[in-house]
């Protein structure tokens, strides 16, 4: 399709078809693919540094080549090891040290690094680290979020901060920094920090269903942190990007 001023081609790499695709043709090469954070049992190690360490890796390799000059990748606020659990209350800053935990994270950061290896003055790469990124059709936190909201007759009242995007806004921030030829490491969020609370009015507005909030249950979680359900534990905090990490 075409967007001011951009043609758009999309390919799947389910099959190895993706390497009759002409990159000769190209400017700028958007890896949408990856494993998900869920995806952590059974052949996960395998699946994970697949999607999101050497495929991305093999494509942007093939799209170098090929004169692309260049390259994004979606990668994952997980990479600082830093969760929004009960009690937490997390800023992190521009020298916040990657630490990752779990194979998803971990193969996200390696992803980062072997695209990195690949730069020089022909070739940018672009690595947007996402928060949480929300809005119709997004995967992730935000539907794990939907079926909390759906499943659950009664629900904390979470008063905290989070870093997220809107997917309107990713999208223009994408069209952005390739339009203004940008590379580097980006943290792109909302102007404003939602809470929990937030995200889930948004939710049952939209599929309208209502909301059973409760003071007694958000305290029990905070005080009683094991009590948390599991399911909804990684919401319980706060988790923010700076507002001038990329500054």
């Amino acid at each position: 399709n075409r967007s001011r001023g951009f043609i758009v081609n999309t390919s799947s790499i389910r099959s190895s078809s993706w390497r009759e695709i002409n990159f000769e043709i190209y400017d700028c090469v958007i890896y949408m693919a990856g494993a998900k954070p869920e995806h952590e049992d059974g052949d996960s190690e395998v699946l994970n540094y697949h999607l999101n360490s050497d495929m991305p890796f093999e494509i942007a390799s093939a799209a170098k080549a090929a004169g692309v000059t260049r390259f994004l990748f979606p990668s994952t606020m997980d990479v600082y090891g830093k969760y929004s659990r009960p009690g937490t209350d997390t800023v992190i800053e521009k020298n916040t040290a990657e630490s990752p935990e779990g194979v998803y994270a971990s193969s996200k950061l390696a992803g980062e690094n072997r695209l990195k290896s690949l730069e020089d003055d022909s070739f940018r790469v672009m690595i947007l680290r996402l928060p949480l990124v929300y809005g119709p059709g997004c995967p992730g936190a935000y539907d794990r979020l939907k079926d909390i909201v759906l499943s659950r007759r009664k629900l904390p009242e979470v008063k905290n901060r989070l870093s997220v995007i809107n997917v309107s806004t990713l999208c223009a921030f994408i069209q952005y920094i390739i339009e203004n030829d940008y590379c580097g490491t980006f943290h792109p969020q909302n102007k404003s920090y939602l809470s929990t609370a937030d995200l889930m009015d948004m939710i049952s507005k939209d599929l309208l269903v209502p909301l059973n909030i409760s003071k007694w249950l958000s305290f029990k979680y905070r005080l009683f942190k094991k009590s948390c359900p599991e399911d909804l534990a990684p919401f319980m905090g706060s988790l923010v990007y700076s507002r001038e990490i990329d500054l």
